[in-house]
């Protein structure tokens, strides 16, 4: 995954350049990147957060067993929004502490809820 510095005209490669990525969401203010990568020998996927002017910073923030994708930074540049997709009629959302790895799952339910565009308000 790659950052176009629109000051110098230069290509910053932000990922580690292995295995696959996806779902990649910007802070509000675009100083952090996220987004969600294959995990080496295993079907689960994982979340990894980056400084965009650091590229080295980038560090996997959480393994989850399952298909786990960024949707939203919290204005507080802290707090992701993240989804696990389950099925096409089964997904869950929570908040991730992108400093202590913390999940918070929003609106747990005992029946399948497929959830679309979800996003943070105010």
């Amino acid at each position: 995954m790659y950052v176009f510095d629109e000051a110098d005209g230069n290509l910053r490669m932000v990922s580690d350049g292995s295995q696959r990525k996806g779902a990649a969401v910007w802070s509000k203010d675009g100083s952090r990147l996220s987004w969600s990568t294959t995990i080496k020998g295993s079907p689960d996927w994982g979340i990894v957060v980056a400084d965009v002017q650091n590229p080295d910073s980038r560090k996997m923030i959480y393994r989850g067993q399952g298909a786990y994708v960024p949707l939203q930074w919290a204005a507080d540049k802290r707090r992701l929004l993240i989804q696990k997709y389950i099925s096409v009629v089964a997904s869950e959302l929570f908040m991730l502490d992108t400093e202590t790895g913390k999940l918070l799952q929003i609106n747990p339910a005992d029946r399948a809820i497929a959830y679309d565009e979800a996003k943070i308000s105010a």
